[in-house]
Parts: C-alpha cells; sequence; structure tokens
C-alpha cells in the first residue's frame, strides 16, 4: 500500500504527513501553554482542515486504496501466466538472435551464422535446455508466439484493472518495433549478410531495457545462452532422435522444435 501511494499518490501522502503533524504540534502546544493557544484563529481553523483532511485521508486508504490494490492483485493473477510466457519468450529469442547476429549502433546488422544450437541455463544449474534456432525458419514461428502472448494478455477482461505501471509496460513493449524490423530482416538473409535497416539498433536497445523490467514484474530470472560443444550436442540428437516422429507434425502445425533438458558438460 505503501508503494503504491508513494508512486501514485505522492501529493496525497505528503499532505496525509503535514496534517498528522498539524494535529501533533497543535495538541502538544495546547498540553505545554494551555487552552489559549486553541483559541488562536489560525489555530483552530488549521486544525479543523487537517482532522477533516485526516479523515479522508483515512476513508481513501479503506474505501478506495485498499479495495483498488485488492482488486489489481486478482487482475494480475488472471493474466501472470501468460505474462511470465511472455518473459520467457522475449529473454529466450534475443538470446538466440544474438548467437547468429550482431546489431552495430550504426543499424547495419551482420550476420554471424544462419543456425544455432544452444544451451539455456541459469547460473548454478547444472542442466541447461539444448535448443536449435534458425534465422530462416525459427525466427517468425518465435515472434508469432510472442505476439500471441499479447493478444492474451490484452484481451483478457481483466488486463485493464492492473496496476497502470504495468498496462504501460506492456503498451511499450508492443510499440516497439524491433520484432517486425528483425523478422523483414530475416526474410532477406540469404540476399545479402550486412544489411542496415532503420533505426533497429535504438528499437534493440529499448526493447532490452523493457525485458528487464518484465523480468522483473514476473520475478523471474534471466537465462544464459551457449553454443553447445561436442558433448552435448551428442545428447541432444539423442533426445531429439527419439522425439523424430513427431516434429514433421510440428512443423506443419507451426510449432516450435522443442528444447530438451541437457546436462552441462566441460
Amino acid at each position: 500500500m505503501f508503494k503504491k501511494l508513494t508512486e501514485e499518490n505522492k501529493g496525497l501522502l505528503i499532505s496525509a504527513v503535514i496534517s498528522i503533524l498539524f494535529v501533533i504540534i497543535a495538541y502538544i502546544s495546547a498540553m505545554i501553554k494551555g487552552r489559549q493557544v486553541l483559541e488562536i484563529i489560525w489555530m483552530d481553523f488549521g486544525l479543523v482542515i487537517a482532522t477533516g483532511y485526516l479523515a479522508s485521508f483515512i476513508f481513501y486508504l479503506t474505501q478506495v486504496l485498499t479495495p483498488e490494490i485488492s482488486k489489481e492483485k486478482k487482475s494480475f493473477k488472471a493474466i501472470e501466466n501468460r505474462m511470465n510466457v511472455l518473459a520467457q519468450d522475449i529473454d529466450i529469442f534475443l538470446l538466440e538472435l544474438g548467437q547468429c547476429i550482431e546489431i552495430t549502433k550504426d543499424d547495419r546488422i551482420i550476420i554471424k551464422k544462419e543456425t544455432e544450437n544452444y544451451i539455456l541455463y541459469r547460473d548454478g544449474d547444472d542442466v541447461g535446455f539444448g535448443g536449435e534456432f534458425s534465422l530462416d525458419a525459427s525466427v517468425s514461428l518465435e515472434i508469432k508466439g510472442i505476439n500471441k502472448s499479447f493478444d492474451k494478455i490484452t484481451n483478457n477482461i481483466l488486463f485493464g484493472y492492473n496496476k497502470m505501471s504495468i498496462i504501460m509496460l506492456v503498451s511499450e513493449l508492443q510499440q516497439n518495433e524491433f520484432l517486425e524490423r528483425i523478422r523483414k530482416v530475416c526474410n532477406c538473409v540469404k540476399v545479402d549478410k550486412h544489411i542496415s535497416f532503420g533505426v533497429i539498433y535504438e528499437e534493440y536497445k529499448q526493447l532490452q531495457v523493457l525485458l528487464e523490467k518484465l523480468l522483473i514484474v514476473t520475478s523471474r530470472k534471466k537465462y544464459r545462452i551457449k553454443t553447445m560443444n561436442d558433448k552435448e550436442r551428442e545428447d541432444y540428437c539423442i533426445y531429439r532422435n527419439g522425439y523424430e516422429n513427431k516434429l514433421e507434425e510440428m512443423a506443419k502445425n507451426g510449432s516450435i522444435t522443442p528444447r530438451f533438458g541437457i546436462e552441462l558438460r566441460e
């Protein structure tokens, strides 16, 4: 509650503190100097205003702010799972992309490699998630999944009752044009390995900042990524081959190749 007051109602909180101090000073003065202090017009007037304001402030806390916080918690619960999926998908996508391309400050995109076999992990993990990424096949699919999460969140009837900071964060993420720009870039991969594309660097950096905020909101730890070594690739191929009969069907349905748990090896 106090955090919400300081973030969204700072003026109201300051006025309440001033009123409390005024009331305390008035009564201390009355106790020390006697009843005549309260008979001074400005002190009487100020005391009435301060106590009236405090009554209004208490009413606001109990009848407005507390129910509002409760509603916001329930509303976030309704989109929490999808917000987690969104944070995870954007995090992983940017990591995968970073393995294959470099975006320079002058908005050039340098293709380092077109495919990557990688392992996602977090600090302290002994097991990561092995996957494969292709600029040609994976980019459009993963961006489609991210956009689906946006739709699921914003179309939820309780989305508009969330904290304004959460609504603004989702809105800023949606308005960021990096995903659409990089999708178009990857359609040009086979034509040009060094592509210049608008203000993509600025959009890229902004998306990274917004992702950090999203990870805080969802209390998620950021992933790390590494290229598979030979032993890890061997383990991954074993798992993948066991799934081979389903991969063709998943590709037809537009699904991303699944990630498998892989022991991190030296």
